[in-house]
């Protein structure tokens, strides 16, 4: 083959490419087209390495998109503006795909994924595609996979997960753990690199590398440490309500807790830090809590704008 026509195959991939971009990030974007996409895939092996350039492109230039609506809402009427920045975006798409010719640095599954986070003090409850259901907890993030329908990828954070029933099993990613079963209510928390999985109902396999497989069976959970243990799990999960459930906690690890939902913060004196508290109390109500801890211990607070701080109650 001659240098023109494996450019021009090479380009026809890469315009090819940008389409089919343009069209699953679309918000219509149908099982049809991504089993479309499946098809494309498998029909040449220039298409994958086209599709991860096009994706490099996109995400590197991604900020054009943020100019989009206000460059076309100051003439169009309200439904051509809604139309006008996705074909705007569709055109950049194709068009940079005849011209991109640098290489991307991430697989074209991974661009796939669709990417959920929560922000601080957030909770969000999600429905996936086939059917499961999963809660996210405050600061979380994890990705849907759009070509696989019972897979899902926890990046950090703490999720409750309960599976639909089906005969195939379901797959967590997270980080270097791989957690598998087919019908299971379980609660996961990837902090630091470091899984607890909990498992209220069902059973699940936890493969991670260089370490047995462990089954969970309900009411199990497993530590970091290896360790398999049955806790309270009404203790465990009482976050999926809004609220902490503290049984001779700590009062700075109660603190640290509730600081997770609430930008008024917390802060005891190192003289109380270790005093124990039980009790449930509220997200997102530090200043409640405050209130009630003073008639639960011997302390006092003084509330400030964001902070309340906790000291030991003076004698007299």
């Amino acid at each position: 083959m001659t240098d023109a026509g494996y450019i021009d195959l090479e380009r026809a991939a890469m315009r090819e490419a940008s389409e089919w971009l343009a069209r699953l990030r679309a918000e219509d974007c149908s099982a049809k087209d991504r089993q479309g996409f499946s098809d494309w895939l498998a029909k040449s092996e220039r298409n994958g390495p086209a599709f991860e350039r096009a994706t490099s492109l996109f995400d590197n230039v991604g900020a054009i998109e943020d100019r989009w609506p206000r460059d076309y809402g100051a003439t169009a009427d309200e439904d051509e503006a809604r139309e006008q920045p996705a074909r705007s975006r569709r055109a950049f798409l194709i068009g940079a795909g005849v011209a991109a010719t640098a290489a991307g640095g991430i697989g074209w599954q991974a661009a796939l994924a669709g990417g959920i986070e929560t922000g601080f003090g957030e909770r969000r409850t999600l429905n996936l595609k086939d059917g499961s259901v999963v809660q996210l907890d405050s600061e979380t993030a994890i990705r849907e996979p759009w070509l696989e329908t019972r897979a899902l990828d926890l990046q950090r954070g703490r999720i409750s997960l309960k599976t639909s029933k089906a005969e195939s099993e379901f797959r967590i990613n997270a980080g270097r753990y791989l957690v598998r079963g087919e019908a299971m209510d379980a609660d996961l928390s990837l902090q630091a690199g470091d899984l607890i999985v909990s498992i209220l109902q069902g059973s699940a396999l936890i493969e991670r590398d260089g370490a047995k497989a462990v089954r969970l069976g309900t009411g199990q959970r497993l530590l970091p440490t290896g360790l398999v243990d049955e806790p309270p799990m009404a203790m465990l999960t009482a976050w999926r309500q809004g609220r902490l459930i503290f049984s001779d906690t700590s009062l700075a690890d109660a603190c640290g807790e509730l600081n997770r939902y609430d930008r008024v913060r917390l802060a005891p004196a190192p003289s109380i830090a270790g005093l124990r508290i039980s009790g449930t109390f509220r997200m997102g109500d530090n200043a409640g809590f405050a209130a009630a801890v003073t008639h639960l211990l011997p302390i006092d607070r003084n509330v400030g704008r964001d902070v309340i701080q906790l000291n030991a109650r003076s004698k007299g």
